[in-house]
């Protein structure tokens, strides 16, 4: 077995990696992250950059430019104006910024789909046409609320780019302290308002992952593994937020990722020393979980998220620390026992005590049971921990 494997074996929270073989094969080249750790469901989404936002969109992974808008600063929000439309439709986005002073000082380029755009108005007086509502429009305003663009598409939607002096490289910042590689977009939220979205080559994403996920100090090989573990997760998780408009979320949820912000040439040199390189087991994409701590133990998989996965099997962990042997005890009163299970919309009564069902192999409690006055709650697998976040102390 590789040094690599072992690397991966030591790092990976399950501990038990035990791979055949490390692989080069096919990860995507590009990958859409949902930035919802600085805008989800936002009202206004903040785009930067140090010279004029270039605009445009994806071909499917083929970026097509479109031209530059006359700011350096955009402000993005979902558009509630009621607007009227002109007729003619233009083909790109410059052909339609080429006409628009023929028309009157209300009117505003409308992106409606790739190679379709148009004149928008709020003034009835000369447009012909009524624009039917749209959950999805956006309008795109300078840092002084002057509107540069509206977005019909929700499905195709227009991306961002900038540049920085720092770097030799696309970059674009968003919101106050963030930069990223690629370009940013803008989704419609999961719940409400907008969310922001950056499409980046999949190496570049795992430049702001590594450093995230491990310190950039740790050795070279670790760093290796790290990002090794980092590619095959974001493989193997591709399509679960697609849903949302993008691939993997920038949060614990997916992996943390930071964009050029958290980038360290460590990591980065970790990333490509290992370009293209996934973990497979069977001749698939291997379900690379992590953690930053076992507890001296991992957990089998089957008693986290209820399937069994023949690699994800509980195992003594000898490469965590001591220090995160030490047993630690909390308090939690029959008040908010109570509090806990009213949480998961159940009544059993007054709490009199708790009952445990069972242990699995790596000693964490199988299942609890809950008595009450007027019946029994049981929690399993991993809602034994999670169930108590509804208590004062619990997380």
């Amino acid at each position: 077995m590789s040094n690599k494997l072992h690397c991966i074996k030591g790092i990976v929270g399950i501990g038990v990696l035990v791979l055949p073989t490390v692989i080069y094969a096919k990860s995507p080249d590009s990958i859409r992250i949902g930035l919802e750790s600085v805008y989800k469901d936002a009202y206004t989404i903040q785009i930067k950059s140090e010279s004029p936002l270039a605009v445009g969109y994806f071909d499917e992974e083929r970026w097509i430019q479109e031209g530059y808008l006359e700011s350096e600063e955009i402000n993005v929000t979902l558009a509630n104006q009621i607007y009227y439309s002109y007729d003619e439709v233009y083909s790109d986005l410059e052909e339609a910024y080429a006409v628009l002073d023929a028309y009157d000082s209300e009117a505003v380029v409308a992106y409606v789909e790739p190679g379709e755009y148009k004149i928008y108005t709020t003034d009835d007086f000369e447009a012909q046409t009524k624009v039917h509502t749209n959950n999805n429009r956006i309008q795109i305003a300078d840092s002084y609320g002057e509107i540069l663009l509206i977005s019909e598409n929700n499905n195709s939607p227009l991306g961002f780019r900038g540049s920085y002096n720092t770097y030799d490289f696309p970059a674009t910042g968003v919101g106050n302290s963030r930069i990223y590689r690629g370009v940013i977009e803008v989704v419609k939220g999961q719940y409400k308002g907008l969310t922001a979205v950056n499409q980046v080559d999949m190496e570049d994403y795992l430049y702001g992952v590594v450093p995230c996920e491990m310190s950039a100090s740790w050795h070279g090989e670790a760093l290796k593994a790290q990002a090794v573990a980092a590619r095959s997760m974001a493989t193997f998780q591709y399509n679960r937020f697609l849903s949302r408009g993008y691939n993997l979320v920038d949060t614990t949820t997916s992996q943390v990722y930071r964009g050029i912000t958290a980038e360290d040439s460590r990591s980065n040199a970790a990333v490509d020393a290992t370009s293209g390189e996934i973990a497979t087991y069977n001749g698939k994409v291997a379900e690379t979980v992590y953690s930053a701590s076992s507890g001296g133990y991992t957990a089998d998989s089957q008693y986290v998220w209820g399937n069994a996965v023949p690699y994800l099997k509980a195992k003594p962990d000898p490469y965590e620390s001591a220090a995160n042997h030490v047993p630690w005890t909390r308090t939690i009163t029959t008040k908010e026992l109570e509090k806990c299970v009213a949480n998961q919309g159940q009544n059993i009564g007054t709490v009199k005590g708790v009952r445990i069902e069972g242990y699995t192999t790596s000693g964490r409690v199988k299942a609890l049971t809950i008595l009450g006055t007027n019946g029994e709650y049981t929690v399993k697998n991993e809602a034994t921990r999670t169930f108590f976040s509804g208590s004062n102390e619990g997380s």
